[in-house]
């Protein structure tokens, strides 16, 4: 292939980047952008180093301070319409949740990726999870489900310790939800990260554990956002958009937190919420419903969480609650099974059948 010797001006290479993302959901690979504009390998990478970098400074300097001073403002709070269960709801949880032979697809697709021991939380959310479908959409985002679990003080100390000093001086649950966020989303900079090089290198674990990792996984991150905020008295679940695994990973959890009278959407790695035009922030089904409300953004295109049509893929639901956890298990794993398992190497030829690290280090 014959390459340019004129790499196109860089608001033409944004532009594609941008338009590309919003159409199908995810960002265009260096191999794309060098074929499209005749672009050497090595230009290409760093063209997209280029684009990513103005995307992050978008973020940081239009998009962010729009979040922040939205955190607050105060609107006055919706009422959620009553909607009881559906009397079959356990017929929507798990993989033949889905009416959709594609949707039920990805589901299984994502299942054989989950890198989580069975029994373990994080896996078994995978069989928890809600579709969010027609006949559960109204219940999901209804009064009912809007209740917020019933914490015993002193119960989860360390979470209460969290909780309680993040969130000192906030007056109204949005503030008080943003912060938790901001924590969340700054592992690194968390006064509560532990400093032992043990915590760098498991998965799963307690919440408690989980704030002390100091890393990005995200279905891990968000249980402990969400029972960050159920200790506080305030409504939150994980929720898991999948995408399609045959073209881009395999989904992608978030969080949805309950404040101004309604659920709220949180990109928890990042910690973005995502502005709507009369002042609420919106929920996963109404990022489903109106794109806009992400592509229209300085930063669209920039990750999974930042183009609207992600939110039109299989959505699903976990009502993980606080006063409901002797169920699970919170086993510690080693974290390079995720890695063996990703690159689609076999992890127990190289370490052996058992990844599950000794409790006596914790």
């Amino acid at each position: 292939m014959a390459y340019s010797l004129e790499t196109p001006p860089f608001e033409v290479l944004f532009e594609y980047f941008q338009s590309t993302a919003r159409k199908r959901g995810w960002p265009p690979t260096p191999n794309e952008l060098g074929r499209n504009f005749g672009l050497s390998p090595q230009n290409a990478v760093e063209q997209c180093k280029a684009i990513r970098k103005r995307l992050d400074e978008l973020t940081a300097t239009v998009e962010l301070p729009k979040q922040e001073k939205m955190a607050h403002e105060v609107v006055p709070p919706l009422k959620p319409e009553s909607c009881p269960p559906p009397p079959d709801l356990d017929k929507y949880r798990g993989g033949n949740a889905w009416p959709d032979a594609h949707d039920r697809a990805i589901y299984h697709c994502h299942g054989a990726l989950v890198p989580y021991h069975r029994g373990t939380v994080d896996y078994v959310f995978h069989d928890e999870m809600i579709a969010v479908v027609p006949e559960t959409e109204k219940y999901l985002y209804g009064a009912e489900a809007s209740v917020c679990p019933v914490y015993k003080p002193g119960t989860r100390p360390f979470l209460e310790q969290v909780a309680e000093e993040t969130t000192r001086g906030c007056k109204t649950d949005r503030e008080k939800a943003l912060a938790l966020v901001n924590l969340i989303a700054h592992p690194q900079q968390s006064p509560y990260r532990g400093t032992s090089m043990i915590w760098q290198h498991f998965l799963g674990g307690t919440e408690e554990e989980v704030l002390k990792k100091a890393w990005h996984m995200c279905n891990e991150i968000s249980r402990a956002l969400s029972f960050l905020c159920q200790v506080l008295g305030i409504p939150a679940r994980p929720i898991f958009v999948f995408t399609d695994p045959i073209y881009f990973a395999h989904g992608h959890s978030q969080t949805e937190i309950f404040f101004d009278g309604k659920w709220n959407v949180i990109e928890q790695n990042h910690g973005l919420l995502y502005p709507r035009k009369d002042g609420y922030f919106a929920s996963a089904i109404e990022l489903r419903d109106d794109p806009s409300i992400i592509d229209d953004r300085a930063d669209a295109g920039q990750m999974l969480g930042l183009s609207g049509i992600c939110y039109q893929a299989p959505t699903s639901i976990i009502q993980y609650r606080i006063d409901d956890v002797a169920k699970y298990k919170y086993t510690w794993q080693d974290w390079k099974r995720l890695e063996y398992r990703t690159a689609g190497l076999d992890y127990n030829e190289v370490y052996g059948g058992n990844d599950t690290l000794d409790d006596s280090l914790r």
